[in-house]
């Protein structure tokens, strides 16, 4: 019961934003241990957890994976490719309200498959809110389409979605095997979600309207804002998470945890790109 209070006052604390979740979820932690070697000394009612036994319930293969999977991720954002896609599919819609939604949310879905989802989320939110706003429609109306879309296509693959990722270390899951079983599935979905979510908006995407010299100068303004930043660094980064999406596929007849694929790819990836990974910078 001392552990469900625990996890419980985490989610108080985290909620309330009085401290960052870090530092929330590190102070639960460490109450929990210090409560084992305090009280639980005297009364073993009241030992919870071990320091050994807390150690064994980290798993270092999702850590790794997370955190390099977010360092190709940090590094693409540089080149600005997010919100270079989102003018593309701009453009690519030709006006057109319901084919610029489908454009989005499968832009999103594809991105999130293999990439993180929430950082995808945050790069594509501004773009997008600008491109709603000139069509003079509000911006839920693409934005809710293209988190379900990210959320479906997180679920397609091992390194889609922090859970997938734990998931797949726990049960010793591959790659593969996440695609082989929920790729289709996930397409079916994404499918249904996009038919779903165009007539669910029909009437605010409905209300889109542009002149010409607007669309114009929209097109004008989002190819000076949302452009590719640094070409030499896209080329890096694509090729690196290309090579190590292919370490993914193949981790399985290697008997390679993903967490060295990804590690891997990062590792080269800043060594190549010479990107300044201090805290901030």
């Amino acid at each position: 019961f001392i552990a469900t209070i625990i996890l419980i006052l985490v989610y108080i604390i985290i909620a309330s934003e009085v401290m960052h979740r870090t530092l929330a979820a590190m102070l639960c932690a460490a109450a929990i241990l210090f409560i084992s070697y305090t009280v639980g000394t005297f009364n073993s009612d009241y030992f919870i957890l071990s320091f050994e036994g807390a150690i064994q319930a980290i798993d270092m293969n999702v850590i790794f994976l997370l955190m390099a999977m977010m360092i190709i991720v940090g590094v693409l954002k540089k080149t600005g490719v997010f919100q270079w896609m989102a003018y593309r599919s701009y453009l690519r819609a030709k006006g057109n309200i319901y084919v610029l939604a489908t454009i989005l949310m499968v832009v999103t879905a594809v991105c999130s498959a293999f990439l993180d989802n929430v950082t995808t989320m945050l790069l594509m939110i501004p773009v997008t809110i600008e491109i709603a706003m000139a069509l003079k429609i509000n911006p839920v109306a693409l934005l809710m389409p293209e988190v379900f879309a990210s959320n479906i296509g997180g679920t397609a693959t091992l390194i889609g979605d922090p859970p997938n990722i734990m998931i797949g270390s726990y049960a010793g899951l591959s790659f593969m095997d996440f695609v082989n079983n929920l790729g289709l599935v996930c397409v079916v979905c994404l499918v249904f979600t996009v038919i779903y979510f165009l007539f669910w908006y029909k009437k605010e995407y409905q209300k889109a309207h542009m002149s010409v010299e607007e669309v114009k100068t929209l097109t004008e303004k989002l190819r000076e804002e949302y452009q590719i930043t640094n070409g030499k660094l896209l080329a890096q980064a694509g090729t690196v998470l290309l090579i190590t999406i292919a370490l993914f596929i193949c981790h399985g007849i290697l008997h390679m945890e993903p967490s060295v694929a990804a590690l891997i790819g990062a590792a080269i990836l800043l060594v190549i790109s010479r990107v300044d990974i201090e805290i901030g910078r």
